[in-house]
Order: C-alpha cells, then sequence, then structure tokens
C-alpha cells in the first residue's frame, strides 16, 4: 500500500511489500532509520537483537520507495556467517580441488617417467637377448635370425647369399699362455678389424668361443672370395697391441659358400662354409678355403 508522510502509519513493526513516500535518499522517516552495512539496507538507530531492517530496492516511481523484505537485524549476521562458511568451504574445495590437480599431475609425470624407464629396460633386454657381451655383435641367436631372413629374401629376388665362417687359429695357446683377459682382447680386436671392411648391409656375429659368421647379401662368390681375402689379410697384419707394451699376432682362417638355392637352409649353408673352415685349418690355416658344386677349394687371391 502506498502510505503518505501526512498519514504515517507509525505501528509496530513497519510493513513490508509497500510503497513508502522517499524523502532524499533514505527511507521514510516514519522511524529513526540509519544506513546498513550493506547497500540498499538500512536499520533502526537503536538497533538491537530482533531488529527490523528494511531492504529498500532501488526502482524509485513517482517519489515512492518500494520496500521489498522485512527481516530481524539477527538476519544480517546470519547471512554473513553463512556467507562466511561458503567461502570457507570454497576455498577448502579450491585447495582440495588444486591438491588433487597437484597429485595427478604427479602422478601422470611418475607414470610417463616409469613407462620411458620400462621402455628403455625393454630395449636394452632386447639389445642383450640378440647380442654378444664379449663383442657387442649380433649373437648365434640373432645370427641364425637373420641368416632365415636373408635366405628369404635370397629364394624371392633369386640373388646370391654368401656365408663366410670365420676362426681364429691357435686361440688356445693365446689364451694359455697370456690369460683370458687377453684372449677377450683379442676376440675385440679382431671383431674391430673386420667390421672395418664390411658393408652397412653385411651381417657379422659370434657363433660361440672363437668362431664368427659374416653374411654377405647379394655377393656372388668371386666377390665374396675377395672379401674373404681381404679380411685374412687385415687381421693377419694388424696384431694385438695391449696398454702395456704386449703385441699379439693373430692370423684367421676362413671358409666360405655362395649359395643361390632356394632348397638351402641355414643348416646347409652353415655346414658347407664350415666344411670349407676346417679344410682352411688343414691347409695351415691363415689360408681361405670354398665351398661349390666342385667341392672345397682353395680361390684365386686377389
Amino acid at each position: 500500500m502506498a502510505v503518505s508522510a501526512a498519514g504515517a502509519q507509525t505501528s509496530w513493526p513497519p510493513p513490508a511489500d509497500v510503497d513508502w513516500p522517499l524523502y532524499g535518499d533514505r527511507p521514510p522517516q516514519l522511524w529513526p532509520w540509519q544506513p546498513g552495512p550493506l547497500p540498499g539496507l538500512w536499520w533502526l538507530a537503536r538497533a538491537g537483537e530482533g531488529t527490523p531492517v528494511l531492504e529498500a530496492r532501488s526502482d524509485v516511481f513517482d517519489g515512492l520507495l518500494h520496500v521489498h523484505v522485512l527481516q530481524p537485524a539477527s538476519w544480517i549476521d546470519d547471512v554473513e556467517r553463512q556467507r562466511r562458511l561458503l567461502f570457507g568451504l570454497g576455498s577448502g574445495l579450491a585447495v582440495a580441488v588444486l591438491t588433487a590437480l597437484v597429485l595427478l599431475a604427479t602422478a601422470l609425470w611418475q607414470a610417463r617417467q616409469h613407462r620411458v624407464a620400462l621402455t628403455a629396460i625393454n630395449r636394452e633386454l632386447q639389445r642383450l637377448v640378440i647380442t654378444d657381451a664379449l663383442t657387442g655383435i649380433a649373437n648365434r641367436r640373432r645370427l641364425l635370425e637373420l641368416l632365415d631372413d636373408e635366405l628369404r629374401r635370397m629364394r624371392r629376388q633369386g640373388r646370391p647369399l654368401t656365408v663366410l665362417s670365420l676362426d681364429l687359429d691357435h686361440f688356445k695357446q693365446v689364451n694359455d699362455t697370456h690369460g683370458h683377459a687377453t684372449g677377450d682382447a683379442v676376440l675385440q680386436h679382431v671383431v674391430r678389424t673386420v667390421q672395418q671392411h664390411l658393408r652397412a648391409t653385411d651381417h657379422f656375429g659370434r657363433m660361440g668361443g672363437e668362431e664368427f659368421v659374416v653374411l654377405l647379401p647379394d655377393t656372388g662368390a668371386d666377390a665374396a672370395q675377395k672379401v674373404a681375402w681381404k679380411l685374412r689379410e687385415a687381421v693377419a697384419r694388424t696384431p694385438l697391441q695391449t696398454p702395456d707394451g704386449l703385441v699379439v699376432p693373430v692370423t684367421i682362417s676362413v671358409g666360405g659358400v655362395t649359395s643361390t638355392d632356394p632348397s638351402a637352409t641355414a643348416a646347409s649353408v652353415l655346414a658347407q662354409a664350415d666344411a670349407a673352415l676346417y679344410a682352411a685349418k688343414a691347409a695351415g690355416r691363415d689360408c681361405v678355403r670354398w665351398t661349390s658344386s666342385a667341392g672345397v677349394t682353395c680361390p684365386a687371391v686377389d
């Protein structure tokens, strides 16, 4: 209802949801109102517990102030307590969410690090499975896998494959005379020497002990025999020199076979290369022998 200043109602409590005449920017002077703690709020000058609080809308029509609600003064404290509670809960929730995000990020980072470490470990395990620990070249298992692959490629493409079997001469004597540490150094030295004379497409592995195998893909007998003699010569003219000044002469015997036979297997070509190697040993070592359709022969020295 609209109440004029002249006919103002002074009964207590003041009514709510009414229109009162507006005097300046203050509520009607029907009761001693004073500005409240928040915009749009007024309360009695002698405010106490239970004192009504007037919330006035800012909209004014024809000089009349619309009173929206009337609440006890304790309502402000309740609202403030609720605000503080909500703010506290919000802050606590924010801290909890932030903590959870930090923990999640840490867990994801640790999981990634574990995956990286696990990948590296698996890669190293795979390398160890196929690598000779002493020399770093392919071990017997890997060499046989490579030989099977090259035989399949030979059948597919009809290109020759040569297998060389290498064996260190008098290696037991090296171990007996100079010790196994020097024997290991001799094996490593021979591997480095041979690697210097192989192509990137060739394969080199240790079958065991002092016996090695070289695979020469797409290599015919003539070219392969030149490689065999070159390897023998390179090892013979490069003795091992130890840090303490010891010089250990080394020679190798080489047996080879070149195959284009589609029915050839890993076992058959290795047996043919070994037969040529035994012939080289029987011929006095430090030489090359070759298995062909004519039997085991001594190939021409380039």
